[in-house]
């Protein structure tokens, strides 16, 4: 199914929720408008432009076929979507696809195929969008929290058994691995860095679906600069998690709903500071300092602060308004590009050896891939996983927020700042 958007942008989106989610942010978004829906069911393209206007269509083709159409946004499972990215391509649309994507070596090609045409490639991550993500790497790159060479992060929902897509591995191959695995390491990245080469990684496939997929998965990646990220995603697990936490040697930073800001959400930042040097006492906070010395740590002082975001959009309004934004600018295309090759390229296989159940007796093997395609030269590593047995191997290798209509805190965020007396 298709959503298109038209004047300075046109997008094609399937009519299902994501659908409706992202038709509601793009009006109200300055710079793109929702111009033409396509479905395989032209009834329910009907009604869906009912809802949020535009022209109806019975087939994607028809879609792509639209003068009016600019860009389309295709949020189509992973199994369908290389085909339409393509056709898109060819009818010289800008492109912005939802997650999950394809492995690393078939990204890599669509992403040149745009690249060639000056064309946009954009993942729909919506967080990274946001003025609050933002502000959390000005603080990292500020120093105040010393180096960060750690990131921990949990994202995880029930969403029910295996009448979902993503229990599906003709639809989703990775399930909730390709799906909510993405989240944890795009945000690591953010706040790592998306350039870090080699690494050590480590993941356990915890559950998997009747028909195969990964419905509950951690792991922990190193890189060659000594810094890492561990993540947890799943499913299946029971209560809803998504926070992130960025670990430096001064101090750290919390953000309990990095994904989809909440009425109030913040970002804890614990700058640690020392006493002169004092004698230690059991039971007493304490710390050695570089000079041998033992210094209690001073109680936490806490400040909140709020961070609105720019034109007061929410972060998936301000995602169409950065896809616009970049077909004028070529910098900008290959920034998003190269970040969503980068992220697939460690989460999702990086070499034509993809899952084969029938041969594989691991779940994880790591493989080193060598990125060399024009500016997205990185080295990184990524996890293929072969779903046969639940067990766990290590091996070397180098390497929407959603849109409540009517809330006044839809694009307002808070962090809070913990620092020492």
């Amino acid at each position: 199914a298709i959503l298109c958007l038209s004047d300075e942008t046109s997008v094609f989106l399937g009519v299902a929720n994501i659908s409706s989610t992202v038709a509601e942010a793009l009006e109200d978004a300055p710079s793109a408008k929702l111009v033409a829906t396509g479905s395989r069911s032209l009834e329910k393209a009907q009604k869906f432009v009912e809802r949020f206007g535009g022209k109806a269509y019975g087939s994607y083709d028809e879609v792509l076929d639209d003068p009016n159409v600019d860009a389309v946004y295709i949020p189509l499972p992973t199994g369908l979507l290389k085909e339409w990215v393509y056709k898109a391509i060819d009818k010289q649309k800008h492109v912005l696809v939802d997650k999950p994507l394809p492995e690393a070596p078939v990204l890599r090609k669509m992403i040149k195929a745009c690249k060639d045409k000056g064309l946009v490639f954009m993942d729909g991550t919506h967080f990274v969008h946001g003025d609050r993500i933002k502000k959390v790497v000005e603080v990292i790159e500020s120093g105040e929290i010393g180096n960060v060479s750690k990131v921990n992060v949990a994202f995880s929902w029930d969403v029910g058994r295996d009448a979902n897509i993503r229990f599906d591995p003709q639809l989703e191959p990775y399930g909730g691995l390709g799906d909510l695995g993405w989240y944890c390491v795009k945000v690591s990245q953010c706040l790592l860095g998306f350039e870090n080469k080699d690494v050590f990684a480590a993941t356990q496939v915890e559950k998997l679906s009747s028909k195969g997929t990964v419905l509950a998965c951690r792991g922990t990646v190193y890189f060659e600069n000594k810094k890492s990220f561990s993540f947890d995603c799943g499913l299946v697990d029971a209560g809803y998690r998504q926070w992130v936490e960025a670990v430096g040697d001064k101090g750290t930073i919390f953000i309990p709903d990095f994904v989809l800001p909440e009425a109030g959400s913040t970002i804890l930042v614990d700058k640690s500071e020392l006493t002169p040097v004092a004698k230690f006492i059991k039971g007493i906070s304490a710390k050695t300092d570089e000079n041998g010395e033992t210094r209690w740590i001073i109680p936490n002082k806490r400040e909140v602060v709020e961070v609105r975001n720019r034109m007061d959009l929410i972060q998936c309004s301000l995602m169409f308004e950065d896809f616009v934004e970049a077909m004028d600018d070529e910098d900008l295309r290959s920034k998003w590009a190269s970040e969503a090759l980068a992220t697939e390229t460690i989460l999702i296989p990086s070499t034509e050896q993809s899952l084969d159940n029938s041969n594989s007796r691991e779940v994880c093997s790591f493989h080193r891939e060598l990125l060399n395609t024009g500016s997205f030269n990185a080295r990184l590593t990524a996890c293929i996983v072969n779903i046969v047995h639940l067990k766990t191997q290590f091996r070397r290798a180098p390497a929407a927020d959603l849109h409540p209509k009517g809330t006044a805190t839809r694009a307002l965020s808070s962090f809070m700042y913990l620092s020492r007396y």
